[in-house]
């Protein structure tokens, strides 16, 4: 057992950001002169960042890092502030893409398997290809007024205009469609690489979208319901390929395409109940996934397996990590009282205003959201341990890194009320 007292700093830290977390950020604040600005949108995305890299930062102390790796790790926190804050257009392009490198470095250089090369191949080939419309339209946005910040409406946009724009946040997302490089690169990063890439990292898609969507609105009016109907029905697709997935790494993958689908959904409809439904299954969705892969890490670190089969029977093993295993998964499901469940109700108010069609569509892939979130708790903790035999009491740090995961979870609805 490693003494708890060695992550006191991380402790300190993160109750820290809890206080902040209360705080009533409906304000717009002006850093005068810098090209920062911090609103409702951009505070809860950037205390979310810097929480995931210091729980990123605990959850990889029982492993021999280098200096090299803490380096990745703070470049990426200092790049995804930077876009979650700029004022600018290009500032942010140029820090949207930069995002890229240090998680290109956590996947080549601690990744274990040879087929990381394959899946940083596709990684940077999705997005990158995925950002080329962006920039050409951020460059149309400029000359078309002038400006090349956000503020400010664009009226007379090309839907072919808007549809660059758009490409590269659904492609960061990822939507279903153009998601196939997310599994991937899931499987073949370390715990690190999977905890920011599902914490933080798919926010930037979503971040972009609100952005976009208060920017430039012609495009939206035309082509918005079809991709609000393709988040839908990717979220029904992703669901029933979760249950039949065997690898736990990509089965949480493809969870988080399902989640991220119903998220565009609420940020795409345009009013107060979808937005905010959205905003709040973003922050849920980047606590309860990442506590999911830390779980799955927890398995692999003690059997080198990430099937499901030969997980299978982890409450012979640590009975204690069991309670983990079922608080997390019920939050992923949306069970009370984590924001998960908030997000959804408010998700349905919005969609049930909108078509009561595509209501249906988002209860159905609630369901099988919930379906494959129990068919991993009761895979995993059930049925007979292949290894046979031991006990295996588990280190502080695993512990402390689900608690830490699981509190703001179902917390943060407290403070809800501040952003209505």
């Amino acid at each position: 057992m490693v003494p708890l007292r060695k992550y006191w700093l991380e402790v300190s830290g993160l109750l820290g950001l809890l206080g902040i977390c209360s705080m009533n950020v409906g304000v717009v604040n002006s850093f005068s002169g810098s090209g920062l600005y911090l609103d409702w949108l951009s505070a809860g995305l950037v205390l979310l960042s810097i929480w995931m890299i210091l729980l990123c930062v605990l959850g990889s102390s029982n492993f021999n890092v280098s200096i090299w790796f803490n380096l990745c790790l703070g470049g990426l926190l200092g790049v995804l502030i930077m876009t979650f804050c700029c004022q600018s257009v290009l500032m942010f392009y140029i820090s949207f893409e930069a995002s890229l490198i240090p998680l290109f470095f956590l996947m080549m250089g601690w990744g274990v398997q040879p087929e990381r090369l394959q899946a940083s191949v596709y990684f940077l080939l999705y997005t990158l290809v995925g950002s080329l419309p962006l920039l050409f339209s951020f460059i149309w946005m400029y000359l078309d007024r002038g400006s090349a910040m956000w503020e400010g409406g664009v009226s007379g946009v090309n839907v072919y205009v808007w549809l660059g724009l758009l490409v590269a946040f659904l492609v960061k997302l990822p939507l279903f469609l153009v998601h196939l490089w997310l599994p991937k690169a899931h499987v073949e990063a370390p715990l690190a690489g999977s905890m920011v890439l599902a914490g933080v990292t798919l926010k930037l898609g979503v971040y972009g979208i609100v952005r976009l969507l208060s920017t430039v609105i012609e495009g939206h009016v035309i082509w918005g319901q079809v991709f609000m109907v393709v988040g839908a029905l990717g979220s029904i697709v992703m669901g029933l390929v979760c249950l039949r997935q065997v690898d736990l790494k990509a089965l949480i993958a493809y969870s988080s395409v399902s989640h991220m689908g119903v998220g565009v959904l609420g940020v795409m409809m345009s009013n107060v109940w979808g937005l905010m439904g959205g905003y709040w299954m973003l922050l849920a969705h980047g606590l309860a996934s990442s506590g999911m892969f830390s779980l799955a890490n927890v398995g692999y670190s003690r059997l080198g397996s990430r099937s499901i089969y030969m997980n299978k029977g982890l409450l012979n093993l640590m009975p204690s990590m069991s309670m983990w295993w079922f608080l997390i998964c019920i939050c992923n499901m949306a069970s009370p009282p984590s924001l998960n469940l908030f997000s959804e109700m408010f998700m349905l108010v919005g969609v049930g205003s909108w078509s009561l069609y595509l209501l249906i569509l988002v209860l159905v892939g609630g369901y099988f959201s919930a379906c494959y979130s129990l068919y991993v708790f009761s895979f995993t903790q059930h049925g007979e341990y292949k290894e046979g035999g031991g006990v295996s009491g588990g280190y502080c740090s695993e512990y402390l890194l689900m608690a830490l995961h699981w509190v703001p979870l179902n917390i943060m609805f407290i403070g809800m009320y501040m952003l209505l």
